[in-house]
């Protein structure tokens, strides 16, 4: 298999899994880099979690560290892959790389971010690449050849990051340039060898000419046709269970969140994942205050103890205005109940 289709299996994966719990995709890139890039898991290559003690209580845990022999090569954090690279995700790899004296490091989400970590010079100005999960894509194919254990070399891996960036910055600045401006300076000069430019400027009045760039769509679309909401039948409950009213229901989404609850529903649904655990996921993966964290955390799973987890999900699907897959994963997990 070559690095073409190395990247776009790559890519196949991705779309698979990408609205997928943490848990699962720890899984694929875990596979993804031992069938795909060549690091073996027998010769502890690939290690998962590693246990970082900050003082008597607070630790790190990055999700994967790519090692040759004793000495680390770089730093993977995973996060779902329907979410968007930002600060907080980025400096969360940044704490992990510090901590450890690395200076290389993969951040997965919607994008591969590649970082090069430069300890001169603060967070906010860390030099960054991006590669987006499209097939045939050159920075993806040659991210594979980079990364891939038989070609790694950290002197490699970095030169790639910078040049990579700078191919982004000068794209950026060229589609800066592409404006309705320039379309219709194209034009004259183009005319203009043949028909007076006055006339062909008056000729353009007529024409309406733009140039936008297109809305980049991050989730896939879906299909499923929004209905309108309507009760599911009512289900019995033991004796002692008291049924709330649907107002009391809608309060406690709103609360929660539809997307929270829909991104954690397996966390909320799994009876062995208490309040607390799913606090813990809270703090690791979001930026909700300590507050906000209990909040969620518990009313959701009241939502889930008190037998109303597929009202709930039904409410989601027929709300307006959410996103498309929101609205997919929760009638995905709907069916499942």
């Amino acid at each position: 298999m070559d690095s073409v289709e190395k990247w776009n299996k790559l890519c196949d994966y991705f779309e698979r899994y990408k609205y997928d719990a943490e848990e699962k995709i720890q899984k694929v890139w875990e596979t993804l880099f031992s069938e795909l890039f060549g690091y073996s898991f027998l010769d502890d290559e690939i290690e998962s979690h590693r246990k970082i003690q900050l003082g008597s209580t607070e630790r790190l845990i990055p999700d994967i560290i790519i090692k040759n022999n004793e000495t680390d090569l770089f730093m993977v954090e995973l996060k779902r892959e329907d979410l968007s690279v930002d600060e907080s995700r980025k400096k969360q790899l940044y704490s992990y790389l510090k901590q450890e004296h690395n200076d290389l490091g993969i951040l997965v989400c919607n994008q591969i971010c590649l970082v090069k970590y430069d300890y001169s010079v603060p967070d906010e100005e860390q030099l960054c690449c991006y590669i987006d999960f499209k097939k045939n894509n050159p920075l993806g194919i040659k991210f594979i050849e980079v990364f891939e254990k038989r070609n790694f070399n950290k002197e490699n891996a970095m030169k790639f990051i910078i040049e990579s960036n700078k191919a982004t910055l000068e794209a950026e600045k060229l589609k800066q340039q592409l404006t309705t401006d320039l379309l219709k300076k194209l034009i004259i000069d183009y005319f203009s060898k043949e028909v007076n430019e006055e006339l062909i400027k008056l000729i353009l009045e007529d024409y309406t000419i733009n140039i936008s760039r297109k809305e980049k769509k991050i989730l896939s679309p879906t299909t499923i046709e929004h209905k309108q909401y309507t009760p599911i039948p009512k289900i019995s409950y033991s004796v002692g269970e008291v049924r709330t009213d649907r107002d009391k229901l809608l309060r406690d989404i709103r609360s929660v969140g539809m997307e929270t609850f829909v991104k954690y529903f397996e966390y909320y649904n799994n009876p062995q994942y208490e309040t607390a655990d799913i606090k813990a996921l809270f703090r690791k993966y979001e930026n909700f205050n300590e507050n906000s964290m209990a909040s969620k955390a518990s009313t959701g799973k009241g939502i889930i103890r008190r037998g109303f987890a597929k009202e709930a999900l039904e409410i989601i699907i027929n709300a307006r205005n959410i996103d498309n897959s929101l609205r997919t994963k929760a009638e995905e997990y709907y069916n499942q109940i």
